[in-house]
């Protein structure tokens, strides 16, 4: 039985009724946890449990919904969540006493957090972080929501307490619902005029929903959208170099290499901004963001002959390697959006006073303009964002100063704040994800094939090292490691990226053991995780919510699926492996449906499809 639109939200709010108390003790179990995030919570006085089966029987034995708070080390609101509710001792009691809580690292549990995003978006048409939901002792989540204030999740919590003891038996029948499945595989045989055609409407579509003022895609807080820029360059390159399609990349580009999407004094990308014009950044730090931006703006470089672009890409390489790569070559995952005072942005943000004291007059006067610091700063606390509103040979006019010696006193300027802002860093999120790996290693392969440059190659070369030397193991994936165990659970997520990642590294080597061993982990991920009836995000799991799908949406990371899809086809043509591509072309020629309702946003299927539909015709 399928849930009416709005129904769980308007339920859980109509009923208030005195709960029987549960004595049932619990401790904290996050404190000196092995992820970062979860570390965090180990002092909240929640008494947080570790994700598993045992949170389950234990909400069984002791009849109470299970509360699963889901969010990540470098995400603000969840921060601004722990520190308003989990560490109010009033929420705390009420946690504890009715709920089993359950604190979850979503970049440990990626097709949990999934689950649960589908969930809260079909009841309020929006997602985010910090994800709250509530979950039968069975499995099936019964409401979510996002970020609360402490009065109004308080209230949530005792309504939907007073509901689950008056009627459980009505709600648990009511979670038992999923979403429509997957229709599963087609004919191994794609039509390559309907791959055409939805292909060239992806182009036309972006076209109409470029913000032509701003740059970027939409009208609202802006993305970067790397996948969908990704293959629109594909696009603008394949057919004919479509003039309006290269003037909506290029503005995209130019806004966020320009305005406060990037750190322009410390390097590398923010996640997002928070405005249509990139001027407030949210300042989390990811490595898949910077991974695919710095490929982005590399193969922009080339094709659009913007030697902006290409310094831009080996600027963020240059950032990933000297702050994101570890000494066994892998990647840590992420910087936190507030530093170790809990101030967002407060490692990047620079008020007049300090910055007057810290450089020489003739340093801050050459600042003063570039930054715009006559300007009023657009954030609450007066300080500013580092980002250029005059260029070099501007500034140097108005200081009657050869552009080349201005050049020279901003070096000095910008290393000395750099070398000052060190002792106010972002914390790191230390997780070596083999996902998030597999995007770095792929970034770093194709950049060293395409640019001849040997430490990129020597980067990658550690980062596939670590990745089947460390996280592959007797034919399985490992989605992290803590002192040599299994961390968090391995997804469609990390075979599809893995399996991108080694694919192009066989393809700067050029080694066919490396296109065989992409080959084993890429089938590994098909029969892990592909169905009769679609694709599915985990092999199994505690939660039961959804069903399986025949395409997975680009995200703020390309689709798993597709890239799995395409590494396959891109493997099987170098080997000559006929049911490879046969494997690949079936679960390609599903879904069309949802394809063509907007497909915009399944840019990196319709790539797969587009490059196996071409070697079906070969």
């Amino acid at each position: 039985m399928k849930i009416p639109p709005g129904f769980a939200h308007a339920a859980f709010w109509l009923i208030l009724l005195t709960a029987p108390a549960h004595s049932a003790e619990l401790a904290n179990e996050l404190n000196n946890h092995p992820s970062p995030y979860l570390a965090l919570h180990g002092n909240d006085p929640v008494a947080w449990q570790d994700w598993g089966p045992d949170v389950l029987e234990r909400a069984r034995k002791e009849n109470k919904l299970v509360f699963l708070s889901i969010g990540y080390f470098s995400c603000h609101w969840c921060h601004v969540m722990q520190r308003e509710s989990y560490k109010n001792p009033e929420i705390a009691a009420v946690l504890n006493r009715y709920f089993i809580p359950v604190k979850i690292d979503r970049e440990l549990e990626p097709a949990l957090d999934g689950k649960m995003m589908d969930f809260v978006q079909s009841l309020r048409d929006s997602g985010g972080w910090p994800l709250n939901a509530f979950v039968t002792p069975d499995g099936y989540p019964v409401y979510a929501t996002l970020y609360e204030r402490p009065q109004r999740f308080l209230a949530l919590l005792q309504r939907l307490s007073d509901l689950w003891q008056k009627d459980k038996q009505k709600i648990t029948t009511l979670a038992h619902t999923n979403l429509p499945a997957g229709k599963g595989p087609g004919s191994p045989q794609l039509d390559f005029k309907r791959v055409y055609r939805l292909h060239t409407r992806l182009g036309e579509y972006a076209r109409s929903v470029a913000d032509e003022i701003h740059g970027g895609f939409g009208t609202s807080n802006k993305f970067p959208m790397e996948p969908e820029l990704a293959e629109l360059l594909t696009i603008y390159q394949r057919f004919d170099h479509e003039a309006l399609l290269g003037d909506a990349i290029t503005k995209a580009l130019d806004a966020m290499m320009n305005k406060a999407l990037r750190d322009h004094l410390n390097g590398g990308f923010f996640r997002y901004t928070t405005d249509p014009d990139w001027s407030t950044p949210h300042f989390e730090k990811m490595l898949y963001n910077n991974a695919q931006l710095a490929l982005l703006y590399l193969r922009a470089g080339k094709l659009f002959d913007r030697d902006d672009y290409t310094r831009v890409a080996h600027e963020t390489y240059r950032f990933m390697i000297d702050n994101m790569r570890r000494p066994d070559g892998a990647f840590i995952g992420a910087f936190s959006a507030v530093d170790e005072n809990g101030k967002e942005g407060g490692g990047y943000l620079w008020q007049k006073d300090e910055l007057k004291k810290r450089l020489t007059p003739e340093q801050y006067r050459l600042i003063e303009l570039i930054w715009g610091l006559e300007d009023p700063s657009q954030f609450e606390s007066g300080a500013y964002l580092p980002v250029p509103v005059k260029n070099m040979e501007e500034a140097a006019k108005n200081l009657g100063m050869d552009p080349k010696q201005a050049q020279a006193l901003y070096s000095e300027a910008a290393e000395k704040l750099r070398q000052i802002g060190k002792s106010k860093q972002h914390p790191a999120d230390t997780k070596k994800l083999a996902g998030w790996n597999g995007l770095a290693l792929a970034s770093f392969a194709e950049a060293a094939r395409r640019t001849g440059n040997k430490e990129y190659q020597a980067v990658a070369r550690g980062i596939r090292n670590y990745l089947v030397e460390q996280l592959w193991r007797n034919g399985e994936l490992m989605r992290a490691l803590n002192k040599g165990k299994p961390l968090g659970q391995a997804s469609l997520q990390d075979y599809g990226f893995v399996a991108w990642g080694l694919m192009q590294w066989a393809m700067l080597t050029d080694d066919t053991s490396d296109f065989e061993l992409a080959r084993k982990i890429a089938n590994r991920g098909y029969e892990k995780f592909y169905t009769a009836s679609g694709w599915r995000m985990d092999d199994g799991g505690l939660i039961h919510y959804g069903q399986t799908r025949d395409a997975i949406e680009d995200g703020a990371m390309p689709s798993p699926s597709a890239l799995l899809l395409l590494a396959m086809t891109r493997i099987g043509n170098h080997l000559d492996d006929d049911k490879l591509l046969e494997k690949a072309g079936a679960a390609l020629n599903s879904g069309w449906k949802t394809l063509e309702s907007n497909p915009f946003y399944f840019a990196t299927r319709l790539e797969a499809a587009y490059v196996n539909a071409g070697s079906s015709a070969r």
